[in-house]
């Protein structure tokens, strides 16, 4: 779910393994010469969902990365599929009052929750979470964000991608 810290983490775990980062948003971004809420503004979220899949099959590709997706793409196309047979898939599982806060306090605004207030941002993660949460469940590996650090978790997903190795 978006607010979870997917970038925040996969940073940290792209250096800890010392592997390559790569963060489909900014991919994106960089493609498009433009954000990605001007592209959900502009071009719709089914455009930037092909965006996104293109990016991702991409991506997919490289050797030794850590993969950070946005919240919404286990759940098009065959994303969830493809993307458990190309690697590890971890959901970072946070309650929906942890993730509010942080996109209230968030620097940027995301697309799916622009011009909502607090009560209107908590209904529409309930609702992402519900159509989400059996995407999210298939994963390799929950870890409960509110119940390990950032370095916990960074950790221990670097001590399994070095077993695996």
């Amino acid at each position: 779910m978006m607010g979870a810290g997917k970038s925040s983490l996969a940073k940290k775990l792209a250096s800890a393994a010392n592997w390559r980062l790569i963060d489909l948003d900014k991919v994106i971004e960089q493609s498009q010469g433009a954000s990605i809420s001007e592209i959900f503004e502009k071009k719709g979220e089914e455009s930037f969902r092909l965006l996104e899949r293109a990016a991702l099959m991409e991506a997919m590709r490289v050797d030794e990365a850590i993969i950070s997706v946005g919240g919404g793409a286990p759940c098009f196309y065959d994303n969830e599929t493809d993307m458990k047979k190309s690697g590890l898939c971890v959901w970072l599982d946070a309650p929906i009052a942890l993730l509010a806060n942080r996109l209230i306090n968030a620097k940027e605004i995301r697309p799916l929750v622009m011009g909502l207030n607090e009560e209107e941002i908590i209904e529409k993660l309930d609702e992402l979470y519900a159509k989400r949460s059996s995407f999210y469940a298939s994963a390799h590996m929950i870890l409960s964000v509110n119940k390990m650090s950032v370095q916990e978790s960074t950790k221990l997903l670097t001590s399994i991608i070095q077993d695996k190795s």
